[in-house]
Formats: structure tokens, sequence, C-alpha cells
């Protein structure tokens, strides 16, 4: 019977051991650790849930919103510049544009950008798009060339001819280029973004520096009526090659008009131009200022204001001639000469 009793309790506890560390003893509480493993066990399904959860509300937003806002600063935070500059052919609702332009970024990331329709506006004033550009598509890199080449139909005429002011007018100007395009990263959808970019160029500044160069006067007029003719120097200091055509000016002294003067076929490239200028004046008001004694050793003072421009066709293009009118040249001559042919 001893070894039946002894038999028995040694099952017992083998059982026990069998049952694990989960096993309670009869009237022990079950530790924090053991309601942990059964409670999970019984609700496993519910944190998976929480966890997805966690998970969507955490990275969601980082690919609808974080990316697209890296996208869009990182568009912002480019730049662009034009190393050159054609307009020529210029009609009275149009021109030819040629562009050479290289966009420089600093993102790490290289995504394509899908071509564009860019809106060309003035800066500091109310947003009026003179023009549109054909933008192409491009590879964003440290540093990208873009390159247009198009008809630039006007399409704000009063905006253009603000645009053609500022271009003769000031040593630096600004526009913008305004539209809106994708963006689009390997491995995620296209990206919406804006794009509104300012870039700043050298403009002509007035024409400073502008002379007229080996001129001769004469007392008589030629047969043609021309009085003067000479070289006209006009410096280019900007990267943009200007297509204008016949160039018609106004001359006045003492603030008396004196005649007109004319340069055919114009076209300002990029750094020093020489063109022959021939001017008609009326001689008999011009020796009347010379006698006047006003300004000594025979000085004329001169005063040369854009009156018109026409193109090869001989089409009168506004938007250049009032572009000229903004300007105005002061010289002065050296009249003597006319007394010594």
């Amino acid at each position: 019977m001893a070894d039946d009793k002894y038999t028995s309790q040694a099952e017992r506890f083998s059982n026990l051991s069998r049952e694990g560390s989960d096993a309670t003893p009869t009237g022990q509480k079950p530790s924090f650790g053991q309601k942990a493993k059964r409670h999970c066990a019984k609700w496993w399904w519910v944190h998976v849930l929480v966890w997805i959860a966690i998970i969507l509300i955490v990275v969601l937003p980082i690919i609808y919103v974080g990316i697209p806002n890296i996208a869009q600063q990182q568009l912002n935070d480019s730049t662009l510049t034009v190393e050159a500059q054609a307009v020529t052919n210029p009609q009275p609702n149009s021109v030819e544009l040629a562009i050479n332009s290289t966009a420089h970024s600093k993102s790490s990331f290289h995504p394509t950008i899908e071509g564009f329709e860019g809106s060309l506006y003035l800066k500091d004033q109310p947003e009026k798009p003179f023009g549109i550009l054909h933008i192409p598509e491009t590879s964003v890199q440290s540093a990208v060339p873009i390159n247009i080449t198009q008809t630039l139909e006007i399409t704000d005429m009063d905006a253009f001819i603000a645009y053609n002011k500022l271009i003769v007018t000031s040593e630096t100007y600004s526009y913008g280029i305004k539209g809106k395009t994708v963006i689009h990263q390997q491995g995620l959808d296209g990206i919406n973004v804006d794009y509104d970019k300012t870039v700043t160029q050298k403009g002509l500044n007035g024409f400073k520096g502008f002379e007229l160069q080996d001129y001769n006067i004469t007392i008589m007029p030629e047969s043609d009526g021309t009085t003067l003719r000479g070289t006209a120097y006009i410096p280019n200091p900007s990267v943009s090659t200007l297509q204008l055509g016949n160039a018609v000016f106004n001359l006045t002294c003492e603030d008396q008009y004196i005649g007109q003067a004319f340069i055919n076929d114009l076209v300002l490239r990029p750094g020093d131009n020489y063109y022959p200028t021939n001017a008609k004046t009326n001689q008999t008001l011009v020796v009347s200022i010379l006698m006047n004694g006003k300004h000594g050793d025979f000085q004329l003072p001169i005063n040369i204001i854009g009156d018109s421009i026409t193109n090869s066709d001989g089409i009168k293009i506004d938007y250049l001639s009032e572009a000229m009118r903004a300007s105005t040249i002061s010289i002065s001559l050296n009249a003597s000469v006319a007394f010594n042919n």
C-alpha cells in the first residue's frame, strides 16, 4: 500500500512539471506575466489591427502630405538661369523666341518633371500673362539644360509692351514663369506641383554708352535730305539678341524738334554693335541754335528718342516702337566739322 501511495504522489509531481510554469498552484493568484500571455493568446488579432492602424496613421500622411510638400519645396528652391536668348522675326502679334537656360537643384532626388505650359508675366505688377512658354520634360539634376525654341504668341499686348520697356530701360529686370506640372519619382505616383520661378536678366540699360562715331555734318542737305552720316555704337550688356528692324528716331535740341535719324536692319547682339546711320535735320534751325552762344565751341546737345520700328516686311511693330520711346539718349556733337567741309 505504501508503494502505491508514493507512486501516486510521483505521478502528481510529474504532471505538474509537464504542465509548465503557466500552471498556478491551488489558492495562488496568477502572475502579471501569466495574465499577459493569456490576454495575448485570446486578443492577438486586436493587437494586429491596432498596429496596422498606427502604421497607416504614420505612413499615409508621409506619402500623401509629407512627400508632396518635400517635392514642392525642392522645386521652389531650384533656380533657373538664362545663358542666351534670341527674339527675332517681330510680327504685330508674335515673335520667334529661343532660350538656352539651365535649371539648378541641390536635391538628392532626381525625379522627372513633365513638360508643361508656363505663363510669362511681370513681377511686382498686376499678373497679366503676355505669352505662354512650352517647357519640355526635364530630369532633375544638379544642373540640367532647358532649351526652348518656339513662336511666342502675345496674349496681352499691354503687358508685353511693359515687358519690352523694361528690357530697353532697365539695367536688370525680372519676370515670372508660372504653371502646373507633375513630378515623377521612381516608386511613387505622380505628384502635382506648382511651378513659379522668377528669372532676372540684364537689360539694355537705356542704351547707356551709346556713341555717334566718325560722323560728318553738312550744311547743305544731300539730294535725299541727309545732313549727317556716321556710325552708331550701341552696347548690349544683356545675353539677348534682339531683332528690331528699321528704326526711326526723333532728334531734339533745346526742346525743339530738329529732325530724324535712321538705322536700317537693326539687330542688337550681346556686346558691341556698330551700325551706319544717317539723319535729316532742319539745318536752318540747327545753325540758329549754334549761333545763340549757349553751348560754345560749336557743341550741339541732341536728345535721341525712338519714334517707330518697322519689320523687314515694312509692318510697324507697336510694342517695339513703344519700348524705344521709353528711353532718351543724350549726346553732344561737334558741329564745327560742318564748317570745315
